[in-house]
């Protein structure tokens, strides 16, 4: 006698309706509906404008492209980490344009914070593995000029974490001197902070300190009961100008890596443009780099705002950051002595 075959599991229940911003059970709306489910609503407990037709479809992942979206496990490990990577830059390139993302990313689409974390590893670690490599590169060089005095060991350590921390920045004479005179020096460690030029810092703050805002209106998180979630969600696709300024960091060792034969000691190459490149060019192009990513981070925090968490009064909680993004970039700028050297030589003074 054969065994009876075993009857299909049941299907999980499905969750109960939520408000996509704050997350209240609308359970007890729905129970209200005598004959038909209505188009809109409006959430009782936060004041949120709801669509029901997009509050029932909240397992949607979101678009195929969104590093948030879950596909099917693959086979290897290597086809999950290529199609990671491959949706971490696809996500990276959609937020150049924030209003399409972030239509094409409601606030229905479920948070994924493992995925978020995937997406800043899989963005600044490939980044970081060309500029690792265009350090080690240079060190070599370095190490193979005999003119010059063997290289010091904390450039082993130093060169390939460029430029997230150097180790005794002081005694190492390949490590740049800092560029402002508020340099600090704690246990022997700086960090990019303390390295870099004072528009890097101001982009660096800009992009750290705005969703710290968002986190300290007490007063409108109360009145809209905004989860923690959205705030990280935005904050992490919010880092879009700091992987700007790596990006040119990398197109720098780039070409550094293109032309290494010739920087190990071989004949000059033969086109003078291939030096100058990514460096020179790019010094004349910061000036444009930098208003460029000041225009949308203006526009990106508008969205989030406006668009994405639909906050009530939004354009006083823009103008707020905003002001804030001011005041962090005026600070930068004038402690910057790089900056106000530029300054007076444009001013003629």
């Amino acid at each position: 006698m054969s065994d009876a075959p075993l009857p299909d599991p049941a299907p999980d229940p499905a969750p109960p309706p939520a408000c996509p911003r704050c997350g209240y059970d609308l359970t007890g709306q729905v129970a209200t509906w005598a004959h038909a489910c209505p188009l809109a609503g409006t959430c009782s407990e936060c004041g949120l404008d709801l669509r029901w037709g997009s509050v029932f479809a909240q397992k949607s992942q979101g678009p195929r492209w969104l590093i948030e979206h879950r596909h099917a496990v693959p086979t290897t490990w290597w086809r999950a980490i290529l199609r990671t990577s491959l949706q971490g830059w696809a996500t990276a390139l959609r937020l150049i344009s924030p209003s399409r993302f972030w239509a094409a990313v409601p606030m229905t689409v479920p948070v994924a914070r493992n995925r978020l974390t995937l997406f800043v590893v899989v963005t600044f670690g490939t980044l970081q593995v060309i500029i690792a490599a265009g350090e080690l590169l240079r060190a070599i060089a370095y190490v193979s000029n005999d003119s010059l005095r063997p290289l010091p060991v904390t450039s082993w350590f130093n060169r390939p974490l460029s430029p997230w921390l150097a180790i005794d920045p002081q005694g190492d004479r390949l490590i740049y001197p800092p560029s402002s005179t508020w340099f600090v020096d704690t246990f022997g460690l700086a960090t990019w902070f303390d390295r870099s030029g004072g528009p890097d810092r101001a982009v660096l703050l800009a992009v750290l300190l705005a969703p710290v805002l968002l986190l300290l209106l007490a007063q409108t998180r109360r009145t809209v009961d905004v989860r923690k979630r959205h705030i990280i969600r935005a904050a992490t696709y919010g880092l879009l100008p700091v992987t700007a300024l790596l990006c040119l960091e990398a197109a720098r060792h780039l070409e550094f890596l293109i032309r290494s034969p010739w920087n190990l000691g071989g004949p000059q190459p033969p086109d003078p443009w291939m030096r100058t490149l990514t460096s020179d060019g790019l010094r004349l192009l910061r000036p444009m780099i930098y208003s460029i990513l000041a225009a949308w981070f203006a526009r990106y925090w508008w969205c989030v705002i406006a668009h994405s968490l639909m906050l009530p009064r939004p354009h006083l909680i823009w103008w707020l950051l905003m002001l804030q993004t001011v005041l962090v970039t005026g600070v930068c700028l004038v402690f910057d002595s790089g900056s106000v050297l530029w300054l007076a030589n444009l001013l003629g003074l």
